[in-house]
């Protein structure tokens, strides 16, 4: 009779570390799948300066790009209701350098300290909408440049 106990608590016993295993195994291959899709759903798409040939892209060559372009400085305040208007102001700009093919001029974005990662989401979101191809990214700047007018 006491070898029957002994036996029976230890297969009792052996089961409930088995169940445990297994509810840990299911709830760490969900979390995973879990983290896997945000992971799908937040990229963000960035675009080099140039769509054809092999361009170097860093601050210098950014630099050297615009160096003798007319720049339009938009600089944001840190102030929600002030930064909405130049905003507003970035985007009518960005569309009429996209749609006349100007690539004499440059929006120059000059983000403070003050300003918040969202207002960058932001100002990314607006060219991937509008499909502006080229903008650029050095430091707490963020350059737009015109569209080349399309090959005939």
């Amino acid at each position: 009779m006491i070898a029957f106990k002994k036996s029976g608590y230890a297969s009792v016993l052996f089961l409930t570390a088995l169940v445990i295993l297994a509810v840990v195994y299911l709830f760490k291959s969900t979390h995973q799948q879990k983290i896997l899709i945000a992971k799908e759903t937040t990229a963000l798409r960035l675009f080099l300066p140039t769509d054809f040939g092999y361009r170097k892209y860093s601050t210098q060559a950014l630099l050297d790009e615009i160096r003798h372009k007319k720049i339009i400085l938009v600089e944001l305040q840190g102030n929600p209701d002030e930064d909405k208007k130049r905003f507003e102001f970035i985007r009518q700009e960005a569309r009429r350098l996209e749609y006349t093919y100007d690539t004499t001029s440059v929006i120059h974005v000059r983000f403070p300290k003050e300003s918040t990662y969202g207002q960058f989401v932001y100002l990314t979101d607006m060219m991937q909408e509008d499909k502006h191809k080229r903008y650029g990214i050095t430091g707490d700047d963020f350059y737009i440049f015109g569209e080349n007018p399309p090959e005939q």
